[in-house]
């Protein structure tokens, strides 16, 4: 993201942070997500007063308007192979987690009870955010579609990943204003604090050494 050209748009760039290049000119876009293959990018995009996702290949090109539904459509993320993308609707009358297939077709209501981002992990569940009051809380469902709270409080709707090994988060700031990024472990579902922060400065955890995170985590963190 990068608002160089007068607005917010999509861009791209080297590993290095050369040869930038705009993907994007609606004028004003938002959370971009990379397909698992590298080869495209989901979006939001506000454009003739609508609120819809739009897919556009990584190396520039047309971009295609994906969700077509009434409402206002965000936060798109991609399933692990790359078949759907699941994004946020009001189209319901509240926000509910939906998903379309990647090249376009019927959009499915996937949630019931309100769903902000959405991941699938690489066991087949689908852990997703939900709104609860002032807060957010972290949910998981099955394959088979059932349903529970995994986490009572996350300190924001996007602020949680999913990895092999379990789901990385960020717990609601204390009230000095300290937090930290800890991992829920699939394997045995207890909690694991990864890094903490106290003002400005990060610290690794011990057990944790030499790497805080995962390597999905911090490729994503190269700026152009």
């Amino acid at each position: 993201m990068s608002q160089r050209s007068g607005s917010a748009e999509i861009w791209v760039c080297g590993r290095d942070g050369k040869n930038a290049a705009q993907l994007t000119s609606f004028g004003d876009t938002g959370g971009p997500r990379w397909s698992p293959d590298g080869t495209k990018i989901a979006f939001l995009a506000r454009y003739n007063g609508s609120e819809k996702i739009y897919v556009v290949p990584s190396t520039g090109g047309v971009a295609r308007q994906l969700t077509t539904g009434p409402g206002r459509d965000h936060i798109p993320s991609w399933s692990l192979d790359g078949r759907f993308i699941y994004f946020r609707s009001s189209r319901s009358g509240d926000y509910q987690v939906w998903k379309v297939p990647a090249e376009g077709g019927a959009e499915v209501q996937v949630t019931r009870g309100d769903g902000e981002l959405a991941l699938e992990s690489p066991q087949g569940d689908l852990y997703y955010s939900k709104r609860s009051g002032d807060d957010w809380s972290l949910w998981k469902r099955s394959p088979a579609g059932e349903e529970g709270q995994l986490l009572p409080s996350i300190n924001f709707q996007t602020n949680f990943f999913v990895s092999g090994k379990g789901v990385y988060f960020t717990p609601r700031l204390k009230s000095d204003g300290s937090t930290a990024i800890q991992l829920l472990r699939f394997a045995d579902g207890k909690i694991e604090t990864i890094v903490t922060r106290s003002g400005l400065a990060w610290e690794c955890r011990p057990t944790s050494a030499p790497s805080c995170f995962p390597k999905s985590i911090t490729k994503r963190a190269r700026s152009c």
